[in-house]
């Protein structure tokens, strides 16, 4: 009888810490998934800003290496794209 009752033991405290240890994890994993959101949404802010700022750079390319374009011109359409 003294090795069941130890057997038992045994089975409910692998239970109660295993059931402690699986709470754990899974409120871990649900901080991270929220993290995760924020992430992703700062990510996407910055990728359309990144990719507004590689067109600018790509128009004040074409101004400064193209004798061709009128520099006020140039000016006046960034203007009117940016405010």
């Amino acid at each position: 009888m003294v090795i069941i009752e130890l057997v038992f033991g045994i089975v409910l405290i692998v239970g109660i810490v295993g059931g402690i240890t699986v709470n754990n994890y899974l409120k871990v994993l649900r901080e991270n998934q929220g993290q995760i959101r924020v992430l992703e949404r700062q990510f996407g802010a910055r990728l359309a800003r990144l990719e507004a700022m590689e067109e600018r750079i790509a128009v004040l390319e074409k101004i400064v290496t193209d004798r061709r374009y009128t520099l006020d011109q140039q000016f006046r359409d960034l203007e009117s794209r940016t405010g």
